[in-house]
């Protein structure tokens, strides 16, 4: 089943927006020039700190956004205070009638350990019947293939906080396991939050029949137009027939 236990809680969620806002920035490039001048309604799941939504406003495009987490939706409605927030699965929230559907930054990698890929079919077909044809739905996800190995220690800080993370890929089991743990200033002191996050490894081939079956044509890329996405990291670009 899809996961429902993984939160950005007050920390992480700061850190995220703070310093790893490119994706976003990049991907909401992208999205605002193939959407064009025409006004549109546009769906962000998994909508993060709203820095997507924002850009989609700034365009004057109409943009919902949807998030599990309500740190995240906290900072979206500081970010891009126009849009419309709901709180909430990605698999159980409604879909409204929409021009474009968004699932930018991994939000679909997120199933639960052992939950095979065919658990995003019913997802994929929720977007298409939101869309008409000629709707677009853009996402990413972390994919299998020959390139190396994703287990990795990294760590980063900005002026008010620091984060490590402990990342182990499990290629047998097509599973990264992520340890976070994160340091923010609170007043004189330094406060520590650790979340651990279980992501999925999906496979091309598979996640485009899953696509086709439920209506879309699919062209997958390493980018999001001139942004160019991490190792491993694909972007699909789909149509609804």
């Amino acid at each position: 089943m899809p996961a429902r236990a993984t939160r950005y809680a007050d920390d992480l969620a700061y850190v995220h927006h703070t310093g790893f806002a490119d994706l976003a920035r990049g991907a909401a490039r992208f999205v605002v020039e193939l959407l064009e001048e025409e006004r549109r309604r546009v769906v962000d799941l998994g909508c993060g700190s709203g820095i997507v939504l924002r850009a989609l406003g700034d365009a004057g495009h109409d943009a919902v956004g949807v998030d599990l987490s309500p740190a995240m939706l906290a900072l979206a409605a500081r970010t891009a205070p126009r849009a419309r927030l709901e709180q909430g699965s990605l698999y159980d929230v409604p879909l409204p009638r929409a021009d474009c559907v968004l699932a930018i930054g991994e939000p679909l990698s997120y199933l639960e350990p052992g939950t095979r890929p065919r658990a995003l079919a019913p997802l994929f077909r929720k977007v298409a019947r939101a869309l008409p044809s000629g709707g677009r739905f853009l996402f990413d996800v972390i994919v299998d293939g020959p390139g190396r190995s994703l287990t990795r220690r990294a760590w980063a800080a900005g002026e008010d906080w620091a984060v490590l993370v402990d990342t182990r890929e499990d290629r047998a089991r097509t599973l990264l396991t992520r340890d976070v743990t994160t340091f923010v200033r609170r007043g004189r002191g330094w406060r520590r939050q650790r979340e651990v996050h279980h992501v999925r490894v999906l496979r091309t081939a598979e996640l485009r029949r899953l696509l086709d079956d439920a209506g879309f044509s699919v062209a997958v890329r390493a980018s999001y137009g001139a942004h160019a996405l991490a190792v491993r990291r694909r972007a699909f670009l789909c149509t609804k027939r």
